[in-house]
């Protein structure tokens, strides 16, 4: 179900606009927001980040926090996320689709703690193919 309704969906709109030349950032966020609970077959869940993006003080990595609240304000006060990122953090790169000929874009990996880094998109790909393929979409998608 996260293939169909989330990961593919937002992978293809981060790739459609990238290409028509739109400032486009993709990220993929990877800090539990009840680590205990966490299994990692399951992966994180749904709006596990909603606490994170408005700075939370009582959320499990309250550093995870400072930083991608940052990102996030400084993206809706000035359209991009790193003109008043915190200092020390990691440039968050525009997601660019076939960058570098491989394929793979950049895109922001918010990881628990202060480890918030730049990966390749790889995740997800075959699947994502399936799903976005147009004539199954013409099915799917009524």
């Amino acid at each position: 179900w996260s293939d169909m309704a989330y990961i593919c969906m937002s992978r293809h709109t981060a790739v459609t606009t990238s290409r028509a030349g739109v400032s486009t950032w993709s990220l993929h966020f990877n800090t539990p927001d009840f680590p205990l609970v966490a299994q990692s077959w399951k992966g994180i869940p749904h709006a596990s980040d909603a606490a994170y993006i408005w700075n939370d003080p009582h959320v499990a990595y309250p550093e995870t926090a400072r930083i991608y609240y940052r990102y996030i304000n400084s993206f809706v006060l000035t359209g991009d996320p790193n003109k008043m990122r915190l200092d020390g953090t990691v440039e968050w790169p525009q997601y660019k689709a076939g960058e570098n000929g491989n394929g793979y874009a950049k895109q922001l990996l918010v990881n628990p703690g202060n480890f918030t880094v730049v990966e390749e998109d790889r995740g997800r790909g075959r699947q994502c193919e399936f799903w976005n393929d147009s004539e199954r979409a013409g099915r799917l998608y009524k």
